[in-house]
């Protein structure tokens, strides 16, 4: 039998690899592979662990595997292959296998998968958490960025770094940090801290065990809209495909864009029939969205297909900006109009929000319409296609008015060939789910609820509840139909053509009554405007749909809601305040339309009075602290001014607040920066401005800063900071009904050190005062805490208080991220039918506390869940599982 380096001699003949020596180091996995044998690495006892092959570009048959399958401690191996590469099963024989890089692969290997290689525990973190490219730290954060807004930084990496105290060496890498803060929005901090390890403390991140793949983007199966739902989806997607074989989708969305008036409509008349007369300009121009499709047949990559294009025309109105982002989504193809008459398009507004909304992967096509012969004045240079790499070179003239339709026909064949090469067309999926499409396609209705879906789905053989979850999710990510399962209310509903919910938003907010009364309208003017057929029985899901999306909220003690967007343009600030506490500024290089109004909505509970505009408000808490936010949209700022006791805690929350907000836009760019707080910058004068990062650069390195104030003095950077520095607690909230109260009290007396230490704040019902008014107070203490705990029972969801307000608004906050909701089973009851199905519920082993024999045992055990749960949401500890294994 040959030893390891025998076969490692094998492997450079069988490679015609020529280098004399290809032995490396384990963090050069990490490099780029040249075709052959590109190195391996040995363990102490000189066994070889870890192999590294480059297979070039070219497809070829190479024997590997008979090969790698004789490494008995084999722990990694790296491929760098740039085709679709089908791993034997011999892959799965490799029992010490930990850890596999593929490299500019096309698919995934379904036998890490099929022979579960890999635990299920292990995996679901590269999906879900994060993954790396070989470049640079920054380019491999950006790369996952495209995949989850939301990810964090595994606290596994952190931990080991801490315990290894090479946090406290590491020098600070700024320019990285710098480039890749506006990629992550909402991580500075953690961001900061990853950016300033060291390169070898990055790598060992990689080698943990796991599957790790670059160029995401680059994968053609499974396709990246299942990939994003993570582990379950992907080996769901595998065990599907395997049963059923597999069918392909020929369907995606085209938006045309641009001014009002520009012809976007005429346009898609005239794909459809280049003969099509050109209307007057009397004809009624769009308002809000309008969806039609476009069938036509062109050849694939598979041959000669039937292909449908959504196509969704925008309104040009600046009005309608903010709801369009909402269909702004990747693989589309956007279409970029403008009037050379008018020349009004703005091409640096929809250059900007269709590719930090949609992603630099979506290709825009300009199209010049030469109404009146009117010559172009619009050339775009290199300048601006360095600037935005999906913008297509290619760009179109036409005159829809010219009975020459040799301009028509070039137009409408570019369209069709960009179309066409859309990554999403032709995405491989089970049969039975393009099946359950095909179906779905033909049903007249505009929405189904779930059963109905289930009822299709069923009818093709696809039988499961995960597997139709998963189905159901896909089509939404591939723009077929909206589910929003993860928002309370709206699990129940598929709509199946979108035009529907459309105009059941511009019916409600396109009015001139509700334009007039500045953007206040009840319930009962919803009624009205909803009361064609169409939306009948629907009222309530599509009130949710719209505070889902931030375009209207309610006003607090009221039957009345407000659309932000409509709010009076007349700005009405605070007076009499003569100088703030804390100023701060959120500055962008460019500021997508609507920011400040859905902020607005985010924190409407907080508006005490008239002073809210289109463009800024002022919020008020019953501490007395006070803070006016306005938007300044022509130098793209963000000002937020904060006096009173509780100031440093909500400048927190407003941050929070535009990070979350600011996730729905790959890689927009911004900068923090905080006014001075010396007595001179607050009394008035030249206000001394600080950019964040450099301020918390400098107090970690204990430097000073200059204030242009006063005498030009110099600053502890750290003090300045301490101005707006806040050290949240958790603050927990209990929810539970009065005739369970003595497990209430159980739960308190178990968790009452970590109340009287100041570790936790615990608020419930006992704390109301006589002559409190009871409900607003408990919906205040709802809305203040961070952490959510239900105790759950029979007569908790008999209560109609808790079930329609407590539990209606924890699951909204859970879903937004503000809170985090634990519930305790308490007693048996049918918590599996209600929307708490979806959240950590504990005891962990589902049985009922009432049911256990040592109740403090099991109070302990629930209380120490909750502790670790805190522990992990503030980073001061890591998650049990996945890469902790």
């Amino acid at each position: 039998m040959k030893n390891d380096l025998e076969l490692i001699l094998d492997l450079r003949i069988l490679l015609k690899t020529v280098d004399q020596d290809s032995h490396f180091v384990q963090t050069d996995l990490f490099a780029i592979a040249p075709i052959g044998l590109s190195g391996y690495s040995l363990n102490k006892n000189q066994q070889v662990n870890g192999i590294k092959i480059g297979l070039g570009e070219q497809e070829t048959e190479i024997p590997l595997m008979e090969i790698i399958a004789r490494f008995k401690f084999l722990e990694r191996l790296v491929f760098y292959v740039g085709f679709t590469f089908d791993f034997p099963e011999t892959l799965a024989t490799l029992s010490t296998l930990k850890y596999i890089s593929l490299l500019k692969i096309r698919k995934i290997p379904e036998v890490i998968f099929e022979r579960g290689l890999f635990p299920e525990k292990k995996l679901p973190y590269y999906f879900e958490e994060f993954t790396l490219n070989e470049k640079s730290i920054l380019n491999r954060l950006k790369l996952f960025r495209k995949i989850n807004p939301v990810m964090r930084i595994p606290d596994k990496f952190i931990k080991m770094l801490i315990e290894k105290n090479e946090a406290e060496t590491a020098s600070f890498n700024r320019d990285v940090a710098e480039d890749a803060t506006p990629g992550l929005i909402g991580l500075n901090e953690e961001l900061r801290f990853f950016c300033s390890l060291t390169k070898k403390s990055r790598q060992d991140l990689l080698l943990q065990s796991g599957l790790f793949i670059d160029s995401i983007e680059e994968i053609e199966e499974p396709p990246f809209e299942l990939i994003n739902q993570g582990y379950d989806a992907v080996n769901e997607y595998f065990i599907q495909k395997k049963k059923q074989g597999t069918g392909r989708l020929y369907e995606a969305k085209i938006v045309i864009v641009g001014a009002g008036e520009s012809g976007k409509t005429t346009l898609i008349r005239k794909l459809n029939n280049p003969n099509h007369p050109v209307p007057n300009i009397e004809d009624k121009r769009t308002e809000g969205i309008r969806v039609t499709t476009y069938p036509f047949q062109a050849t694939t990559k598979y041959g000669v297909k039937s292909i449908q294009a959504h196509i969704w025309d925008f309104g040009g109105q600046e009005l309608y900006h903010t709801t369009h982002q909402l269909f702004l989504t990747p693989d589309t193809l956007y279409i970029l109009l403008n009037d050379n008459r008018k020349n009004d398009t703005d091409f640096y507004y929809w250059l900007n929000i269709v590719t930090i909304r949609a992603g630099e992967e979506s290709p825009i096509l300009m199209i010049f319409n030469a109404k009146d012969n009117a010559a172009r004045q619009i050339i775009p240079g290199q300048e601006i296609y360095s600037a935005f790499p999906n913008l297509i070179r290619t760009s179109i003239d036409v005159n829809f008015a010219d009975k020459d339709i040799t301009a028509i026909q070039k137009m409408k064949d570019t369209i069709e060939h960009y179309f066409t090469n859309l990554d999403v067309l032709g995405k491989p999926f089970p049969a039975y789910w393009v099946k359950v499409r095909d179906d779905l396609s033909v049903l007249t209705e505009e929405h189904i609820n779930w059963n109905r879906f289930a009822e299709v789905c069923m009818q093709n053989e696809v039988n499961d509840v995960l597997q139709m979850q998963i189905l159901a999710k896909t089509l939404h990510n591939l723009g077929v139909l909206l589910y929003f399962s993860e928002v309370f209310g709206l699990d129940d509903l598929i709509i199946l053509k979108p035009q529907w919910c459309i105009d059941a938003i511009y019916a409600a907010l396109d009015t001139k009554e509700i334009i007039d009364n500045g953007g206040r309208f009840s319930e009962n003017t919803l009624a009205r405007k909803w009361s064609d057929r169409r939306f009948m029985g629907n009222h309530l899901q599509l009130l949710k749909l719209m505070q889902h999306f931030d375009l209207c909220y309610k006003i607090d003690g009221t039957h009345d809601y407000i659309a932000p967007q409509l709010l009076p343009i007349e700005e009405n600030i605070l007076t009499g305040v003569r100088s703030w506490a804390i100023v701060f500024y959120f500055d962008y290089v460019f500021m997508p339309a609507g920011l400040i109004t859905r902020l607005i909505a985010r924190l409407s509970l907080y508006i005490k009075s008239t002073h809210a505009w289109r463009a800024g408000v002022v919020l008020e808490w019953e501490d007395g602290t006070v803070a006016e936010i306005i938007e300044h949209h022509l130098t793209h700022r963000i000002v937020i001014k904060i006096n009173g006791p509780e100031r440093k805690r909500r400048l927190l929350d407003i941050r929070k607040c535009l990070y979350d907000l600011q996730r729905d836009f790959k890689g927009i760019k911004f900068k923090e920066t905080i006014a001075c707080n010396c007595a001179d910058c607050i009394k008035g004068g030249e206000t001394t401005i600080y950019e964040l990062k450099d301020l918390e650069d400098y107090a970690k390195h204990g430097d000073n800063v200059r204030c242009k104030n006063g005498t030009r003095k110099w600053l502890s950077a750290q003090h300045v900071l301490e101005g707006i520095a806040y050290e949240e607690k958790p603050r927990i909230f209990i929810s539970y009904s009065h005739r369970n109260e003595s497990f209430k009290d159980e739960f308190r007396t178990m968790i009452s050190p970590m109340e009287k230490a100041g570790h936790w704040k615990i608020w419930d019902d006992r704390w109301l005062l006589p002559g409190d008014s009871w409900n607003k107070e408990i919906i205040r203490h709802l809305n203040e805490s961070n952490i959510i705990v239900l105790m759950i029972t029979a007569d908790f969801f008999k209560s109609n208080f808790i079930y329609d307000i407590e539990l209606t608004r924890a699951i909204q906050r859970h879903e937004s991220g503000d809170a985090l909701v634990i519930g305790i089973i308490v007693s048996d009851c049918m918590w599996e039918e209600t929307p708490l199905s979806k959240i950590q519920i504990l005891p962990k082993d589902g049985v009922a506390i009432e049911r256990h024999p040592n109740r403090n045992g099991i109070w302990k055990e629930v209380a120490n869940k909750i502790k670790e749960t805190i522990l992990v949401k503030q980073g001061a500890r890591s998650r049990v599982g996945g890469w902790d294994q």
